[in-house]
């Protein structure tokens, strides 16, 4: 006589074996989720960035990123009004901090030629270093961090630097 179907034993060996994959799984990416966050938010400034440098060129406007307490801000200088005007504001996760005080950063402009200038009196800017790390609370991951170089003739460079 032929059996149909699976045995309670062989059921119970499969649910055991999937219960130890998933837990195992479920670990790593807690254990890892600070990364996640500063990829993620590296990534943003990132593409912001390039987003900003297309815009800037397209429209012929110069366009500005500041660095705030919460992430960061993209803006575009109306000649008219003669005034920055807000396009959007970023907010960082609240597994990604700043190496050091965003007020430390310059705010940088970039000009339809893709350079980048000083915010204040519109001169060439020196290459800008940006350092995202784990917040200091969180013990294990206070090594981690992302260093984003922007450099003064438009060009940027993203390292990673996981302990």
């Amino acid at each position: 006589m032929k059996r149909k179907g699976y045995s309670i034993i062989e059921l119970l060996i499969v649910v055991a074996l999937i219960g130890i994959v998933v837990s195992i799984v479920a670990g790593y990416s807690l254990k890892n989720s600070h990364r996640w966050s500063l990829r993620d938010d590296a990534r943003q400034l990132s593409a912001s960035f390039h987003q900003a440098k297309q815009q800037a060129a397209k429209e012929n406007r110069l366009m500005q990123i500041q660095l705030n307490n919460s992430g960061f801000r993209i803006a575009y200088f109306d000649r008219q009004t003669q005034r920055w005007v807000n396009l959007k504001d970023y907010y960082f996760g609240s597994k990604t901090a700043w190496q050091k005080d965003p007020a430390d950063y310059d705010d940088f402009v970039i000009a339809p030629s893709g350079i980048i200038l000083k915010s204040d009196n519109f001169s060439l800017a020196g290459m800008q270093v940006i350092t995202l790390s784990a917040p200091a609370d969180a013990a294990e991951s206070k090594k981690d961090k992302i260093i984003l170089t922007i450099f003064p003739y438009g060009g940027i460079n993203v390292k990673r630097e996981f302990k």
